[in-house]
């Protein structure tokens, strides 16, 4: 009964709109992401509730206290029309306001230098990472990353292609570009001479503005689990970075290298250096 109310009161805002010339229009600014939003308003007087809704479905409804909401799992370079309203305890309209925004995208290539002397024999004196976003009819928008090493490039996500992921194990000397990948880039994390016999992918999951995912390995027939999170943001300054960060059982992140900036949690932060 709630949610029925609040979307006729979205068609009585055009309505007001449209006969009464000096509605009051209340302030209300937005800061588009690649994938989301974040709006922001000026309180207004006798408002119990603010209420948003995006290209005309509602989206929440707000106490009278906040001030911020961030609108996520949007899509990357689309057209978004925002609506406010701020309304009293009878559901009257007070103030409302109308935006019209357009998401950006994670899209370009991201860099961590390696400013230290410890490169882990010199397999990362740097971490280069492209994104593209990509489309499955299944999974609607989802990022593609690509990685470069000594003048290679080779898709890490997904290392095979969508729908198409094996279900057994894969021979580390196995033959094909999804070894041959998986060989390059965890062997510049290894911090050991030893490599797994076969490894195999346990799972993938995309967030709306992050990846996780789990590798399994045997090493001397002991399976161990790699977990991998890449995680998308802007900074105070509207630029975008790229965490990376590792994960798993205790044996396997022993064997992991990690950033080895003083002060780091180990996780990379890169940053985006062109689109």
């Amino acid at each position: 009964m709630i949610r029925t109310r609040l979307f006729s009161k979205r068609t009585s805002i055009f309505i007001l709109l449209l006969c009464v010339p000096a509605f009051r229009l209340l302030a209300v600014s937005v800061f588009a992401k690649p994938t989301s939003v974040i709006v922001e308003w000026d309180g207004t007087e006798g408002a119990v509730y603010y209420d948003l809704y995006l290209d005309d479905v509602f989206v929440k409804r707000l106490s009278a206290s906040e001030r911020h909401y961030e609108i996520v799992n949007l899509r990357s370079d689309t057209d978004y029309r925002l609506s406010f309203a701020a309304r009293d305890m009878d559901n009257n309209d007070l103030e409302v306001d109308f935006k019209t925004f357009r998401t950006s995208s994670w899209d370009g290539v991201y860099i961590w230098r390696n400013n230290t002397g410890n490169d882990n024999d010199g397999k990362l004196k740097d971490l280069v990472f492209r994104v593209e976003t990509a489309y499955d009819e299944s999974l609607g928008q989802y990022l593609m990353i690509y990685t470069s090493y000594e003048g290679k490039e080779y898709r890490i996500v997904p290392l095979y292609p969508l729908g198409e992921i094996p279900a057994g194990w894969t021979s580390w000397k196995a033959d094909g570009i999804a070894a041959e990948t998986y060989r390059v880039y965890a062997g510049r994390f290894n911090t050991t001479s030893l490599t797994p016999k076969e490894w195999r992918i346990k799972f993938i999951r995309f967030g709306y503005n992050s990846i996780e995912s789990g590798i399994e390995s045997k090493v001397f027939g002991i399976a161990v689990e790699t977990t991998s999170i890449m995680t998308f943001d802007m900074d105070k300054q509207g630029n975008c970075t790229m965490k990376l960060d590792f994960g798993g059982s205790d044996l396997a992140k022993s064997f992991m290298f990690t950033n080895p900036e003083q002060g780091s949690d180990g996780s990379y932060l890169l940053r985006r250096v062109s689109l």
